[in-house]
């Protein structure tokens, strides 16, 4: 593969997206899409995470039926990776109780963890962790010939899951509160969290957890909303100390409660729910969920809190971006950041006559719709074959945004991954302009040691940053040599204690922001 082809060139102004389109990869599998065979007895592959891995290949978390977890492992070009677990694809049932996947997370050693809720005939919870090597064996290493289970006491429902910066792993749920847990790398629970190692926290009402994020200082953000019987009555982000404390000094008494649509009768059936959340670089929380304001007709619906708890009213449309038409059900799944300066937000819409199909809304840092349509509606996308309701995606390696759907029984497959092409144009450089300019990093993947250059005349850079997977700082350094006319060079050393994997490289001057993607592989 030609080396310009393993990171993705975006200029940016002032992290401002302009003309942005988004299309599907003809070239990859048929038609953008290829279908994956998941094992016969399965009746559904409905898909919860996927991730781009540090040498490109993408790990997909699905649950077939009610009892099976399934960890798949794919090709650059979609396909299965054979090399992994049996024929590409691990599957672990969790014995005969109903399991239900909640997260998975990726070790910075390569090993897999994942995360899965169970419940027993007595209506008892049990957490269930299940560590994977990178060949997706069991690691006879972590608990039980690699799972453990811990039974959790009450009828809470498990959410999601994060890893901390020193391996430790905190899961949230809730049912009638909003829970966190935190466990060891062993697995262990750890006792030094919380009230013994769990934290149970309201914001005066029944609510629970859907999200987290743990900023890069420890703080861990939770999101999620209010419920009452099938009602889900208020958004809620709430702020939690490292060690699994309320932080009181976050909005009101450590919570932000933000109820947005008048109350009505208890039986009108209300979506008033947080989806997923991301912490920005300056402490503010990027909070995506969806808000109903016709019955049974939710739209897209994102806002930024500020670092101490208060609504950004220069985000969108007054603090709030509303993006879909209340027609049709527009039901968002998930966030995804992508360092160059844009989210985007994953899910589907139910059509009563063809089903369901994939939407997804690209949005920048101000709230500004990318592309925006005269109906304020979302881009949509019908797969070949007609998919359930949940979605993942991830950024792969090319810059790509790939999306997992999963389908019901469907003979060409129960899951597909579909790639899409995202061309970005700024109002600072043309295609010419940036044709021109030829700035390269090279090797990629590197070592740690990288070089650039560039053939047009750069301003000074005032900053070169290095950011992670998730858009943070993971270090950055002053580069104070103007780049005159002509051929221009400079080297950069990584830092060693960064780990493998996906990184961007920030070069930031008075009049213009580039960044590049790469792969570090020591």
């Amino acid at each position: 593969m030609n080396r310009t082809l393993l990171f993705q060139v975006t200029l940016l102004a002032s992290l401002s997206l302009n003309g942005q389109s988004l299309t599907v990869d003809q070239s990859f599998g048929t038609d953008g899409t290829v279908f994956q065979s998941e094992p016969a007895w399965t009746s559904s592959a409905r898909p919860i995470e996927l991730i781009t891995l540090a040498n490109g290949k993408l790990l997909g978390f699905l649950v077939a039926g009610q009892y099976e977890v399934l960890v798949e492992r794919f090709l650059t070009n979609g396909d299965p990776d054979s090399t992994f677990a049996a024929g590409g694809v691990f599957t672990s049932q969790v014995s005969s109780d109903q399991t239900f996947p909640v997260a998975m997370i990726v070790r910075p050693n390569g090993k897999i963890v994942v995360v899965a809720q169970k419940n027993t005939p007595n209506a008892l919870r049990e957490a269930v962790l299940i560590q994977l090597l990178e060949n997706g064996s069991l690691d006879p290493s972590f608990g039980d010939n690699g799972m453990i289970r811990h039974g959790l006491t009450g009828t809470f429902w498990l959410n999601d899951a994060k890893l901390q910066e020193d391996g430790k792993l905190i899961v949230v749920g809730g049912a009638n509160s909003m829970m966190a847990l935190r466990y060891t790398r062993e697995g262990q629970v750890d006792n030094s969290f919380g009230e013994n190692g769990i934290g149970l926290f309201s914001d005066g009402g029944n609510c629970r957890a859907t999200s987290l994020d743990i900023a890069a200082n420890g703080d861990i953000f939770l999101g999620g909303y209010r419920s009452s019987g099938l009602n889900a009555l208020a958004w809620i982000l709430m702020k939690l100390t490292p060690n699994g404390q309320k932080d009181t000094t976050f909005a009101e008494n450590g919570a932000l409660t933000l109820d947005q649509i008048p109350d009505t009768n208890y039986w009108t059936y209300r979506q008033e729910a947080v989806s997923d959340i991301h912490i920005e670089a300056d402490g503010s929380v990027i909070v995506a969920g969806r808000l109903a304001f016709v019955a049974n007709r939710e739209q897209f619906a994102v806002r930024r809190i500020s670092a101490t708890g208060s609504i950004i009213d220069t985000f969108g449309d007054n603090g709030l971006l509303l993006v879909g038409a209340p027609v049709q059900r527009s039901v968002s799944k998930r966030l995804i950041f992508d360092p160059t300066g844009q989210y985007i937000l994953c899910g589907v819409d139910f059509q009563n006559n063809s089903g369901y199909r994939l939407l997804i809304l690209r949005f920048d840092m101000n709230g500004n719709v990318i592309d925006p349509s005269p109906d304020n509606s979302v881009f949509s996308y019908q797969p070949p074959a007609h998919p359930s309701p949940d979605c993942a995606g991830t950024l792969d390696h090319l810059g790509r945004l790939i999306v997992m759907t999963g389908y019901y029984s469907k003979p060409n497959g129960r899951s597909s991954l579909t790639a899409f092409q995202m061309n970005i144009v700024t109002s600072v450089m043309d295609e010419t302009d940036l044709e021109r300019a030829n700035f390269n990093i090279w090797p990629n993947p590197t070592t740690g040691h990288i070089t650039f250059e560039a053939q047009k005349n750069l301003a000074r850079f005032t900053s070169i940053e290095v950011l992670d997977a998730t858009g943070r700082l993971a270090g950055s350094t002053e580069y104070g040599t103007s780049m005159n006319a002509g051929l221009r060079n400079g080297n950069l050393e990584l830092a060693s204690d960064l780990k493998n994997g996906n990184y961007f490289i920030r070069f930031t001057s008075p009049d213009r922001v580039i960044t590049k993607q790469i792969i570090l592989s020591r």
